[in-house]
């Protein structure tokens, strides 16, 4: 594993003797971005109803927290930090070992194996990761049981990774006893000092070089999905695609200016304007969907992109004499968004400066 060339990795902390909370930085929260986002996805993958929405953005409650570390990978912002980490020994096996059959505090110990998420693994696979070796117990019975789980996280995973004619990941369930003994001939075999290493959590700035289909200030300053990393193919599957009504959409620009990562983007060509549709750069956070008025977008899981692009058109309201921009499909009424929504009385909506 190399520190920084694909992306930056964070040192774990060992699982403690006793719970320790995770930690939500706020400001990445999409909840943060919009008063009408509507995710509450680390609230529904937490098994003790730790997280709540009291407000705009989540409110963990420390004293219910018992560390599980499930919410990290159900955040489409990467804004949730967990405990434990799995192990990497040279480069293509990891090894992660569940805290309900591990010693406290050994390495490679997760308090939870299910807080391992497709990206994660996505992201594991970019460093040289081909192989998992895991130690469990019985999941069915533990109160932490969720509907969460690793095998669906390897499933979609492999399913991004085939879908581009890429190697999969494949995993393998020990005994405690016999993953001992397998991580310490790898060790062994590899000769170097393993390091630690944090998965639930990925690096903010580290991808910039290596994002390829497009740079916007969105995309710089944001958390980068592991899927612009992977080449592009013919018929790709990505976890997240959104998808835009033609006939619905009004060109407001709204989920364009509040997508924190890019996926939706106006081109730059003036003489051939038209919103990009990059599914490499979506979390799924569905904040284009929760703001769009008309209810014209919607984010499919685990699909091939339909839509890579909407065509605009220029036009000139006949109302109010404003340019403006429309999908090529949308109805060619003569008005522009505000005066057909103002049955054309656009001026009176306007704020007359008598200064």
């Amino acid at each position: 594993m190399r520190d920084g060339l694909l992306f930056k990795l964070f040192l774990g902390k060992q699982v403690a003797e006793a719970p320790v909370p995770v930690e939500i930085d706020d400001s990445r929260c999409v909840r943060a971005l919009a008063a009408d986002a509507s995710c509450t996805r680390c609230g529904d993958a937490c098994p003790r109803d730790a997280i709540a929405f009291p407000g705009s953005v989540p409110a963990l409650d420390a004293g219910n927290c018992d560390g599980c570390s499930l919410c990290v990978p159900s955040c489409p912002q990467r804004a949730i930090v967990g405990q434990g980490a799995p192990i990497a020994c040279g480069k293509a096996t990891l090894f992660a070992a569940c805290q309900r059959v591990a010693s406290v505090g050994q390495d490679g110990v997760l308090p939870c194996l299910h807080a391992l998420g497709a990206e994660d693994l996505i992201r594991g696979w970019l460093e040289g990761v081909r192989e998992l070796r895991i130690a469990n117990g019985q999941c069915n019975e533990c109160e932490r049981n969720t509907r969460q789980r690793l095998d669906h996280a390897v499933m979609a995973a492999n399913a991004i990774l085939e879908s581009r004619g890429l190697e999969k990941i494949t995993v393998s369930a020990h005994a405690m006893k016999d993953w001992r003994t397998a991580l310490a001939a790898a060790r062994r075999r590899q000769e170097v000092r393993p390091e630690r290493r944090r998965f639930l959590r990925s690096g903010l700035n580290a991808l910039a070089d290596f994002v390829a289909p497009v740079k916007t200030e969105a995309v710089a300053a944001s958390w980068i999905p592991s899927a612009a990393l992977l080449p592009e193919t013919k018929g790709a599957v990505f976890a997240f695609v959104p998808g835009i009504d033609e006939l619905a959409c009004t060109a407001c620009d709204a989920c364009l200016r509040l997508c924190p990562t890019g996926a939706l983007a106006a081109s730059e060509d003036y003489e051939k304007p038209e919103y990009a549709i990059r599914p490499a750069l979506c979390t799924g956070c569905a904040l284009c969907r929760d703001v769009c008025q008309e209810n014209a977008i919607h984010v499919d899981e685990m699909c091939t992109a339909r839509q890579t692009s909407i065509p605009l058109s220029k036009r000139l309201c006949q109302a109010c004499g404003t340019s403006h921009l429309a999908p090529v499909e949308e109805s060619n009424d003569g008005l522009c968004r505000i005066c057909r929504k103002t049955q054309r009385h656009r001026l009176l909506y306007q704020v007359i400066d008598t200064q």
